[in-house]
């Protein structure tokens, strides 16, 4: 006979050198170990309470409520431990995630930069070389001999009829002024 409440089934073990179990549960198998003792202990808390043995059928419920209580903590404690290591592992995944993106944007950026600066010499190359090509082109419209204005050239003919008249003196004067 198996009696599976608190002490007798400790002593039990202890007795037949057989290994003590922990009475936590801490896989499937012991969830499963645990239903049984509860189990147990429902039958056997009926037959106390059959026979007449009252304070062990008190032992049985508290024992049972010890083991339910156990079982629900253990739940709970294991919900608990799933939802950290879940959280965590959402967390870790974010962080990677987040530090692929940092990554890939900062290429991105560097690239753009890159490209931006590339395109800046060669606009900048394109503006020098029309720049010289306009010059070339004015240059080549303009005539190799300066444009004589139109004082200049009254000044001019004044000069060569002074010169045709012998006037000297004024001649000398009018050059002065240009």
């Amino acid at each position: 006979q198996r009696r599976v409440h608190g002490r007798y089934y400790m002593e039990q073990s202890r007795m037949s050198g057989m290994p003590m179990k922990s009475l936590e549960p801490e896989s499937d198998e012991e969830d499963q170990e645990m239903d049984e003792m509860i189990s147990s202990l429902k039958s056997h808390l009926k037959e106390c309470q059959k026979l007449g043995k009252y304070v062990e059928a008190q032992m049985a419920q508290n024992r049972i409520a010890e083991l339910k209580e156990k079982k629900s903590s253990k739940r709970m404690n294991k919900l608990q431990s799933d939802s950290e290591k879940e959280t965590k592992l959402l967390s870790d995944r974010y962080n990677k995630e987040l530090e692929g993106l940092e990554k890939k944007w900062e290429e991105e950026i560097e690239t753009f930069e890159n490209e931006w600066q590339e395109k800046e010499k060669t606009l900048q190359g394109r503006h020098e070389n029309e720049l010289a090509q306009r010059r070339s082109e004015y240059d080549s419209k303009l005539p190799e001999k300066g444009h004589v204005s139109n004082d200049i050239v009254k000044l001019k003919s004044k000069e060569e009829a002074l010169a045709k008249q012998g006037k000297y003196e004024i001649l000398t004067k009018i050059f002065k002024q240009i």
